[in-house]
């Protein structure tokens, strides 16, 4: 068979199906999807052949390489309707919110703090070292609190 167009010999389907290691069904199907030009007589160039399986090749990568970035937008509305949600059913506070409670909080430890020396005595020089020692812890827990109020901040786990 000699060169067809510089194409190259003739393959029949048969031929072309033993060269690729294909089914002779799935070059049919490449020849029906206009991947491979055949010469109207069911034979086939190596040269098309070749063209052709790269192009269906470059084609699935091309659609794979769509569907991955489809996908990767699906997950990320997925995500935040997830958060969404999880706010609504309040299992989700905002990072102000928090801060507000533990504020809160901190306020309602310290007036009960300060409330406890005028119970346990009426001494003056009593009273302020109670109230020393309820200021010197109060200090180290508002240390310690501005530190994990940062670390929230920034993401760290310090």
């Amino acid at each position: 068979m000699a060169s067809q167009k510089d194409g190259g010999a003739g393959l029949t389907v048969s031929q072309a199906a033993t060269l690729t290691g294909r089914s002779e069904r799935w070059l049919q199907k490449l020849r029906k999807d206009g991947f491979i030009a055949d010469d109207g007589r069911g034979s086939y160039t190596v040269v098309s052949l070749v063209r052709g399986i790269i192009a269906h090749y470059e084609d699935a990568l091309e659609r794979a390489s769509k569907k991955d970035a489809s996908n990767e937008v699906a997950r990320a509305r997925a995500a935040e309707i997830q958060q969404r949600i999880a706010v609504k059913n309040r299992e989700l506070i905002s990072q102000k919110e928090a801060e507000a409670v533990i504020m809160q909080l901190a306020t309602w430890v310290r007036a009960e703090l300060y409330g406890l020396p005028p119970q346990l005595t009426r001494d003056r020089a009593m009273l302020k070292q109670y109230n020393q020692v309820i200021d010197d812890c109060l200090n180290r827990l508002a240390e310690k609190c501005t530190k994990s109020a940062e670390s929230l901040r920034s993401g760290s786990d310090d």
